[in-house]
């Protein structure tokens, strides 16, 4: 059998579009294999479970497909298409996404944690119920900014009620975890966004 980094891109696709129970036994085949996907087309495959791991994936389509809880962990996912995609569970953690296209998305329940989000262009609600933990580079323009609300509001969540953290000075705040710290960074960056304008 061809093993998988000696396939083409074309060959490599044809697998992957064959579903997550085919896909990843040959990836079990292949001792997970870091498989260089530059570019590939997976518009409207489903993709459910399927394993991308720690590949590169920059400009991959992914337009309208099903990747309900895929593992795209620690991938490179630059200018990756997601338009209309479900991506509700999936797991994207330390993944690279920047400049990726999430329009329509759905990102229920997917672990975006320690991700580089730089350019990533999404809504507010499309974000609901999503892990952003440790999510660097939401850029704080008026467009993203209904987004960065979202994720102080998250963020604030995971250490205490919103009713809770009225009245806590900064310096208080400060002495919490990584999540209000970053909830904090993020709140002053807003500030500073408004005052500009």
């Amino acid at each position: 059998m061809k093993k998988l980094d000696e396939m083409t891109i074309d060959e490599v696709a044809i697998i992957i579009r064959a579903g997550a129970e085919v896909f990843n036994e040959y990836l079990k085949e292949n001792d997970s294999p870091t498989l260089d996907l530059d570019g590939i087309d997976l518009s409207g495959a489903d993709l459910t479970k399927i394993v991308l791991a720690g590949c590169n994936l920059r400009g991959a389509n992914f337009a309208n497909a099903n990747l309900r809880h895929a593992n795209l962990g620690a991938s490179d996912l630059c200018e990756a298409n997601f338009h209309n995609a479900n991506l509700q569970g999936a797991r994207l953690s330390s993944a690279n996404l920047k400049d990726a296209n999430m329009e329509g998305a759905s990102l229920i329940g997917a672990d975006l944690t320690f991700c580089h989000v730089y350019g990533v262009r999404a809504s507010a609600s499309q974000l609901a119920q999503t892990n952003l933990f440790g999510a660097k580079g939401f850029s704080i323009t008026p467009a993203a900014q209904e987004i960065a609300l979202l994720v102080v509001e998250t963020l604030m969540d995971s250490w205490a009620r919103m009713d809770e953290v009225e009245g806590i000075s900064e310096e208080e705040i400060m002495k919490f975890d990584d999540a209000a710290l970053a909830a904090h960074c993020t709140k002053e960056a807003i500030k500073r966004e408004k005052k500009k304008n």
